[in-house]
C-alpha cells in the first residue's frame, strides 16, 4: 500500500475534489529527455493492477486524437506517468510504463494502452541460454535478470530470504526464469507504481502472521459503497503434485500430497471430488524439502474459497497483494488484494477484487 501524507490519507476518506495528472516523456538513443509533456488532457481512463502475471499494471486512456499523435507515439515515448490525488493535498503515483498501442476511434478520439516494465521483461527473451551464477544468492540472480533488460529498473529484494542458488538454466523465456526463481522461495514478483520491481513474500505462506494495512467499513464514516461476496470451488484443488527438476539431468523429484483429513469438506475422494494441480519448480529453497513445499501449496489452494469485490469512492493507495480487512454488515474478514482498478474520473469508483486469507491446518 502506498504511504501518503496523513493529510492526503484523511482527505481521501471524506468528500473531496479529485485530481489526475498524466505526463509523458520522450528520449533519444542517449537517454536525454527530448520532450516532457505535463498534464496531458485525458477524456477518461483506468489503471488496473493485478497479481499472477509478469505485467502487474496496465493503463487504458481515452484522449483527443491530436493529443495521442503528439504525446503517445509508440516508437518514441519512453514513459507514461499517471498520478491522482486530492486538490490542495497533493497526488500519489499510480502508474509508470510504456505506451504499447494507440487506436483511433471515430473522428476525434484515440485509445492509448500502456503497460509497466513487466512487458519489457517479457519482451526481452534470451538471445543465448541464461545460466545462474552458482553459489550466489537468489536475490542477486533476480536483480541480474531484471537489470540485464534495463539497468535503470529499480529492484527491491529486501523481502527475499538468503538462499544460495544452484546451477539453473533457461533457453528463451526471461519471464519464466523470474517466476521460477520467485516461486522456488515462496515469493511473488510485482511491478510497482514508479517503474520498479519488488519481490515479496507470498502472503498465503504464513497467513496467521500477516498484518492488515487497512480496514474498510460500511455505514457511517465508512467508504464501502457495495461489496459482492462469492463462494466458489473453481480454484480449489485438494491434491497437489510437485515436480522438482534436477540440474544434473536425473529423473525429477515428484511428490503428491492430498487433503486426507477425515472431517474435511474438501477431502480427496469425498463429496468434494478429486481435483489435482501440478506445479513445476527448478529448485527448492535451502532447508525446504519437496513434501513441505507441496503441503504449503495445498494449504494455500484449500483456502481459496471466498472472494469479494468492493466498490468504493476514489482511493488510490491500494495495491495488488495488500493484506486488508473489511468490516461489512457486521462481519470482519481479512483478505489479499488480487486486483484493483483505479478510475481517472471523479464520478467513477475504485474497484478492488479480494480473496480471503485463510489458514488451513492439519495438512
Amino acid at each position: 500500500m502506498w504511504t501518503a501524507t496523513p493529510e492526503l490519507t484523511a482527505a481521501l476518506l471524506r468528500n473531496h475534489a479529485m485530481t489526475t495528472t498524466v505526463r509523458t516523456v520522450d528520449v533519444d538513443d542517449v537517454e536525454r529527455v527530448l520532450v516532457s509533456r505535463a498534464n496531458v488532457p485525458v477524456v477518461s481512463g483506468t489503471v488496473n493492477g493485478s497479481i499472477g502475471r509478469t505485467v502487474t499494471r496496465t493503463a487504458n486512456l481515452q484522449v483527443e486524437r491530436t493529443t495521442a499523435v503528439d504525446a503517445f507515439d509508440v516508437l518514441t515515448t519512453r514513459w507514461v506517468y499517471i498520478s491522482t490525488g486530492v486538490a490542495g493535498f497533493g497526488e500519489v503515483p499510480i502508474f509508470t510504463g510504456r505506451v504499447l498501442t494507440t487506436t483511433d476511434s471515430g473522428v476525434s478520439k484515440s485509445t492509448v494502452y500502456a503497460a509497466d516494465v513487466g512487458d519489457d521483461i517479457i519482451g526481452a527473451q534470451f538471445e543465448t541460454p541464461w545460466q545462474t551464477t552458482v553459489g550466489g544468492l537468489v536475490s542477486a540472480e533476480i536483480s541480474r535478470l531484471i537489470q540485464d533488460v534495463d539497468a535503470t529498473i529499480g529492484v527491491d529484494v529486501s523481502a527475499v530470504p538468503d538462499v544460495v542458488i544452484p546451477l539453473l538454466s533457461w533457453e528463451t523465456d526471461r519471464a519464466k526464469a523470474l517466476n521460477d526463481l520467485a516461486t522456488g522461495i515462496n515469493c511473488i514478483t510485482i511491478c510497482d507504481r514508479v517503474g520498479g520491481v519488488a519481490v515479496v513474500q507470498n502472503p498465503y505462506v504464513t497467513p496467521e502472521t500477516q498484518v492488515t494495512s487497512l480496514t474498510l467499513r460500511d455505514g457511517e464514516n465508512g467508504v464501502i459503497v457495495n461489496m459482492d461476496r462469492t463462494r466458489s470451488r473453481e480454484k480449489i484443488a485438494n491434491s497437489v503434485t510437485l515436480i522438482v527438476e534436477r540440474t544434473d539431468g536425473a529423473t525429477p523429484v515428484r511428490v503428491t500430497v492430498r487433503d486426507d483429513r477425515g472431517n474435511s469438506l474438501t477431502r480427496w475422494g469425498g463429496p468434494f471430488g478429486k481435483r489435482n494441480i501440478t506445479v513445476k519448480v527448478q529448485s527448492l529453497p535451502l532447508g525446504l524439502d519437496a513434501i513441505t513445499l507441496a503441503r504449503r501449496l495445498l494449504a494455500q489452494s484449500l483456502g481459496l474459497v471466498r472472494t469479494a469485490t468492493v466498490t468504493m469512492p476514489h482511493y488510490p493507495l491500494i495495491d495488488p497483494l495488500d493484506v486488508i480487512a473489511t468490516d461489512y454488515l457486521g462481519e470482519f474478514i481479512v483478505w489479499v488484494v488480487e486486483s484493483v482498478r483505479h478510475n481517472l474520473q471523479p464520478k467513477e469508483p475504485t474497484t478492488v477484487s479480494l480473496r480471503e486469507l485463510t489458514s488451513v491446518s492439519g495438512i
